[in-house]
């Protein structure tokens, strides 16, 4: 009869937990393998929702004068629903000015960004999240409305401006300075600023008395066509002068900047007729003595023009109209109907971010014009000038 040898007993049992000790420790270096490992392929899922990098619409420069003289596309409502386009640069700890890498936006890259409660809250896809590393920097910029295929090099920003007056769209960029942007929880949001960078051209018409005679009940007024085209046509049939297309700085960022466009480039003339009326009246817009007194808004509001900056101080442009006058006798009966056609020279300088209103008072043998220039954003601008128009007999 044999003893239990009970130091083998004790060597095994020793044995077995020290191969489950490591196989402990194996096992939780995987895990802790698998839990990195998923964290880096779904971070997004874990991160706090105070790390998204969110927008918000600061100031009022682009909509303060649109709620009376609406502009063709970019309101406050046309925003929400058409977005602005936002490009970000993930800069680490260099300061935009020496980073050398603007050629790609390589954080934010033309993101649409909507609103669908009224511009109280800015969505965009995909969500981008705030980097934790301290000093390390996020530069923004921005532009109106969103084009998935605008054309963006370095900031700049190419645009054409359609001869069909309906189809031209107004073209905003956010001027406030949100470069060198840096995480600091709470992070709010990044606010943008901004501002028109064409000239919005529009039209008002009243009826006038001339010298010739008065505008009474036996007189009325249909406007048939108005074209913006160069001071050598004075007849409307011309190739026109204003820019077809020119490129916009979007980097263009400070206090009180004035859009930056280069690279202006050919000539076109607009045409508008009773489809950019308001009222749409297919006869003409109808002036009579009732509106001597209060001019009416020609153009729908749909039909602004809106023009690349451009200066016609030393060249200048014509404004070429063609207007029916009506003469009716005691009974109301018409008893003669014709054509007046004539022109008025401009001489202004277009600039981006004003408005600029031709103030037309058509006489029965003659009309005048007054060029009524005020900033965009609301303020005013003492400049008026005044020319007599030209009509052939």
């Amino acid at each position: 009869m044999s003893l239990p040898d009970h130091n083998g007993e004790k060597k095994s049992h020793t044995h077995k937990i020290e191969k489950m000790a490591r196989y402990s420790i194996y096992i939780t270096i995987v895990l802790l393998y698998m839990f990195f490992s998923s964290c880096s392929k779904g971070e997004k899922a874990d991160m706090p929702q105070d790390d998204v990098v969110s927008f918000s619409m600061k100031s009022a420069d682009a909509w303060d004068n649109l709620a009376q003289s609406k502009a063709v596309v970019v309101d406050n409502s046309e925003l929400c629903k058409q977005g602005f386009g936002v490009l970000a640069y993930y800069t680490k700890d260099v300061n935009w000015n020496a980073y050398t890498g603007k050629a790609v936006p390589n954080f934010i890259n033309n993101s649409r960004v909507t609103s669908s409660d009224g511009g109280l809250n800015w969505t965009y896809s995909p969500v981008k999240y705030w980097p934790h590393k301290q000093g390390e920097k996020i530069s923004f910029f921005a532009y109106a409305p969103h084009d998935a295929s605008v054309d963006i090099n370095t900031l700049k920003l190419r645009h054409v401006v359609n001869s069909d007056v309906k189809k031209q769209v107004d073209m905003l960029w956010s001027y406030a300075v949100t470069t060198d942007k840096t995480y600091m929880p709470p992070m709010g949001k990044i606010g943008f600023v901004f501002r028109h960078a064409l000239s919005r051209v529009g039209i008002t018409v009243k009826a006038s008395t001339d010298g010739i005679s008065p505008m009474n009940k036996e007189i009325s007024i249909r406007v048939k066509k108005v074209v913006f085209t160069s001071s050598s046509d004075k007849t409307g049939s011309g190739t026109g002068t204003f820019y077809t297309q020119g490129t916009l700085d979007i980097g263009n960022q400070g206090a009180d900047p004035q859009a930056s466009w280069s690279d202006m480039s050919g000539a076109q003339k607009f045409t508008l007729d009773y489809r950019n009326f308001a009222g749409g009246d297919a006869s003409g817009f109808l002036l009579d003595n009732t509106n001597t007194d209060t001019p009416k808004q020609l153009n729908a509001p749909d039909s602004y023009l809106m023009l690349l900056p451009q200066d016609f101080l030393s060249t200048g442009f014509n404004i070429y109209m063609e207007y029916e006058v009506e003469l009716y006798d005691k009974n109301d009966h018409t008893y003669l109907t014709y054509t007046n056609r004539g022109y008025c020279t401009v001489n202004v300088n277009l600039q981006g971010g004003k408005a600029y209103s031709m103030n037309l008072s058509l006489g029965v043998k003659s009309f005048s014009l007054q060029v009524g220039i005020t900033s965009w954003k609301g303020g005013e601008e003492g400049d008026e000038i005044v020319i007599n128009g030209l009509v052939d007999d």
